[in-house]
Order: C-alpha cells, then structure tokens, then sequence
C-alpha cells in the first residue's frame, strides 16, 4: 500500500512539473510574440491611410531602415502640357508670319523700283541728318546717298523689334567669325547689330584688303541665312578704308 501511494505521489509530482514548464514557456514567449504581433499590426492596412488622402496614389511597401517608405509618382499636369502645346504653336506661328512678312517686303521692294524706273512713283529718301540721329559719320552718308533701296533697308531695321533668340544668334556668329579671322588684325571699330530679319555690319577697313577677304569667306558660312543685302566699300575724307552692309533673311 505503501509502495502504491509513493508511485502515485511520484507521478502527480512528474505532471505537476510538466503542466508549470509549459506555462514557464508560454510565459516567457508571449513577449516576443506580442512584438511580432505589433510589427505585424504595423504593416497590416498600411495602403489605407494614403488611399484615404488619394486613392490614385500607388504605394510602394519597400522597407528602409526597418521603416516602410511610401512613395507617390509623379503625375504631369495636364493644363501645363495644354500651355505647351500652344506657346509652341504661336511660336511656329509667329515664324512662319516673320517670313512672309520677308518676303513681301521684297516683292514690295521689287514693284516699286520698277514703278520708280518708269517714273510712275517718287523714290524715298532720307536726309543726312536723319540718318545720322541713329547712325554716325562716315556711315550715315552712305545711308543718306545710297537711294531708296538702301533707305528702306535702313528702314526696315530701325523699325524692327529685336528677336533675342535669332537676332542674338546671328549676332555672335557674325562677330565672332570676323574677330576671329586671320586678318582680322586689319578690321577696328567693328560693329554688328542684329534685329528680327536684319542685320547690319560696319567698321574700318585698316589694312587694304583685309575686309574683302573676310567677307568673302563669310558668305560661305553654313549658318548664312541671308537672300538680299546692300554692301558698301568706300573711303572717308582722310582716306581711310571703311565698309557698311545691310543684311536681311
């Protein structure tokens, strides 16, 4: 009986002790589980919150720094792309009116001086001291002298608004291609001015010959983009070489 009572007292003290171990890990695990629930808790929905702002809004999950980014793409706005699309026209617009605009000028040109070679209409001109209110001397008597096909070139680009993109352009690329020319050292006093459809070039021609060979060459230049011109060399009262040209595309 004895014996009996002492296996029984042995195998209740071995289940006792089974049942508080489990309870021990339960116990000591249920920490760690709770923080992964947590983690888990913190990236369950986690669309909701941005899908409520704006649900177009794509959401990366990626985590970064044990952090997860949310990240929107970038969107164009429609009404900027419209803006765009109609600068743009008006541009092109604006273009192609430059040049016919051009190319009326010179049909005009054309008439009139058959009209003044019949003696059908009275030429233009302008006197010495209009000219030179814009343009000085020895230059202003060429202008003064040249006729009215020289006038109204002169005209024309008096009148003219300047085109910052092309008249700015031109500019460098006449100026910079006659100073950097091997004879440029006998130009001085150079000046270029460029508008919308003119430009204009003077300066002193210091060694003889040295503007003739540059211009020559200039002409050649791919970026030339003009049909008409009016080119003057000539010498002022003390002899020296000078040289006017008027340009237009």
């Amino acid at each position: 009986m004895a014996k009996l009572i002492i296996a029984v007292s042995f195998i209740f003290s071995i289940a006792f002790s089974y049942w508080m171990g489990t309870k021990s890990t339960t116990k000591t695990d249920s920490p760690k589980a709770s923080q992964d629930a947590k983690k888990n808790n913190s990236f369950e929905g986690i669309n909701s919150p941005v899908a409520a702002i704006n649900p177009s809004i794509p959401v990366d999950n990626t985590i970064h720094n044990g952090k997860p980014e949310v990240k929107a793409s970038e969107s164009v706005n429609p009404a900027n792309l419209i803006k765009s699309e109609e600068l743009q026209k008006l541009k092109d617009t604006l273009s192609k009116v430059k040049k016919e605009r051009s190319i009326a000028n010179r049909r005009y040109d054309d008439i009139r001086s058959k009209l003044i070679e019949a003696g059908l209409v009275e030429p233009e001109y302008l006197s010495l001291e209009e000219v030179e209110k814009t343009l000085p001397a020895p230059f202003s008597s060429i202008v003064a002298e040249g006729g009215e096909y020289m006038v109204n070139l002169f005209k024309t680009l008096e009148e003219e608004d300047i085109d910052y993109d092309w008249g700015a352009d031109m500019q460098t690329k006449l100026s910079d291609f006659i100073i950097t020319h091997q004879f440029s050292d006998g130009i001085s006093h150079l000046s270029v001015r460029c508008k919308t459809t003119m430009c204009e070039i003077r300066g002193f021609d210091t060694i003889e010959g040295s503007w003739n060979k540059i211009q020559k060459e200039l002409v050649s230049e791919d970026w030339w983009q003009f049909e008409s011109s009016s080119s003057v060399h000539s010498n002022d009262d003390k002899g020296n070489g000078f040289f006017y040209l008027l340009l237009q595309k």
